[in-house]
């Protein structure tokens, strides 16, 4: 018979396993796929409904007993310790298949959800545990464990080894009951259990790890730590498309996802940080201060502290591992011209939203250089409310650049419609009283917004003096095509943040890779 500070042993084991588990597969899946929000929200929902599930399963066998529950606890803990190498090797074989991550999920919520109901049967008498601490104990579990999750695992030890952790963990917590309800025996069996997980769950983890040995020769991982906002990965590579082709270039990857290549991103900083400077000059101005909201790889800054006439350029930025990366690592100090260390230039670490409403300091030059919006958190920065707030942060005269995503829509391959990322991106720059228009990228197929409060703004004479009008001059680089269709497309509000699907709707049409992994060199799954 177990006694109530064993079961509460077992109480601890399952809720805190249980919650890590489905914590573990929604960071993992969003990590890969760009959409936390959603695929936090969704995990979770399938959590407690495989809880419900097994919470009724639990009521079907007749009579609660130590071992059934032993054997519950187990299959939970050999799920949470398998859970991660199955993903990697799901993802690496099968692409984004919402149908895994989710099976994961629903199984950790039913061994969760069947273990506690048979544990509160085991209560006999007065000698039973109480059912109030089987509560207290169930639920401050999984506080504890969800806090340690986020708060250090995630960041110090990395996902495989949080759910090593667990299943170790977890199973010394069992070994008291082990002892006492199987003796030396089952405890010896217990152990070996525990051990062979151990090991299979390396094998598979190896199996799904990249880069793939096939690509070794042209693909070399510089940098990649997660931080507590993103994956940050730099590698060298070997290019082999059209442009620059066996040119060994440096790529930086931000969630998997390409943030830039030393082969095109003079031409993006370019688009984003030249031209609303060259703008201001153009109307008879003099930029002197300028703002980078993002941008924390320099690369931005470095462009605007080219100019002579520029005075002081305050960069703000998220993510500190990204500025310490700006700061020291090597190939970045190269591409970035050392601009942390200009006299000119400074920073601050914190949100961009919260920092200007914040400030009262208004700008000749503002960029906004931030990924484009995947997801909620990041569609935020792109919203009605958040542009008010810019407007009053920009000097009389003063610019605008937005990077404001994919280019064209993909149901136009003449490339003569903006996507409705960009348009709808353009629709809330306008809503809020700046005038605007887009011009694009065209090597990086990137759209970018340039806006002001000037009354007298109008993008085409601006773009014909720059030469940036048609496939010549500046047009290469950074284009303006006066007849470019822009499809109908709301305003992004915190209230709806429409931006998301229709970003949704881009990736899912054109860029299909960002979904389907299989021999793509752009994935880091998370170890």
């Amino acid at each position: 018979m177990l006694t109530p500070f064993q079961i509460y042993l077992l109480c601890v084991a399952v809720s805190g396993s249980g919650f890590v588990a489905q914590t573990l597969i929604s960071g993992f899946w969003s990590t890969v796929f760009n959409e936390d929000s959603v695929y936090y929200s969704v995990n979770l929902a399938f959590y407690f409904g495989g809880m419900g599930v097994g919470s009724l399963v639990a009521g079907w066998f007749g009579k609660a007993t130590e071992k059934l529950v032993l054997k519950f606890v187990s299959a939970l803990l050999v799920l949470v310790a398998l859970m991660i190498p199955l993903l990697r090797v799901g993802v690496s074989w099968l692409g984004n298949r919402e149908f895994l991550p989710l099976f994961l999920v629903i199984a950790a919520g039913f061994f969760a959800g069947a273990t506690i109901p048979l544990v509160i049967r085991l209560r006999s008498g007065k000698q039973g545990p109480r059912l109030g601490t089987i509560f207290l104990i169930d639920y401050c579990s999984a506080f504890a464990f969800a806090c340690l999750f986020n708060l250090y695992w995630l960041m110090r030890v990395g996902y495989l080894q949080t759910a090593w952790f667990c299943f170790f963990g977890g199973a010394a917590l069992c070994l008291p009951a082990v002892f006492q309800l199987g003796r030396y025996r089952g405890a010896a069996l217990f152990a070996s259990g525990a051990a062979l997980v151990g090991c299979l769950s390396f094998l598979l983890a190896a199996q799904g790890m990249n880069p793939d040995p096939e690509s070794q020769a042209t693909f070399k991982v510089l940098f990649a730590r997660q931080s507590p906002y993103q994956k940050i990965v730099m590698t060298e590579e070997i290019g082999n498309g059209t442009l620059n082709p066996g040119a060994k270039h440096i790529v930086m990857y931000l969630d998997g996802m390409v943030q830039f290549s030393n082969l095109d991103e003079t031409s993006y900083h370019l688009c984003l940080a030249n031209i609303p400077l060259t703008a201001v000059e153009f109307f008879g101005g003099k930029p002197r201060k300028a703002l980078i909201l993002g941008g924390g790889d320099g690369l931005a800054a470095r462009n605007l502290l080219a100019y002579r006439t520029v005075e002081a350029v305050k960069l703000v930025e998220l993510d500190p591992l990204m500025i310490r990366l700006a700061q020291a690592e090597p190939h970045l100090l190269k591409l970035n011209a050392r601009a942390f260390f200009d006299p000119r230039f400074s920073y601050v670490e914190g949100d961009a939203f919260r920092w200007i409403k914040e400030t009262a300091d208004t700008f000749d030059v503002i960029l906004l250089d931030f990924p484009h919006p995947k997801n909620l958190s990041l569609a935020r920065l792109y919203s009605a409310e958040f542009y008010t707030e810019l407007k009053k942060r920009l000097a009389p005269g003063g610019f605008i650049s937005i990077q404001a995503g994919p280019a064209f829509s993909p149901q136009d391959p003449e490339r003569k419609t903006v996507s409705e990322i960009s348009s709808a991106i353009l629709t809330t720059v306008q809503r809020v009283g700046l005038k605007g228009d887009i011009y694009v990228n065209p090597g990086g197929q990137e759209a970018f917004v340039l806006a002001t409060s000037r009354p007298d703004f109008a993008m085409a004479p601006f773009a014909k003096a720059m030469s940036m009008v048609g496939p010549e001059g500046l047009g290469l680089l950074c284009q303006y095509r006066p007849e470019w269709k822009h499809p109908q497309a709301s305003v992004n509000t915190l209230n709806d943040l429409s931006l998301v699907p229709y970003m949704d709707r881009f990736n899912r049409g054109v860029a299909r890779a960002n979904y389907d992994f299989r021999g793509s060199r752009a994935v880091f799954l998370p170890r």
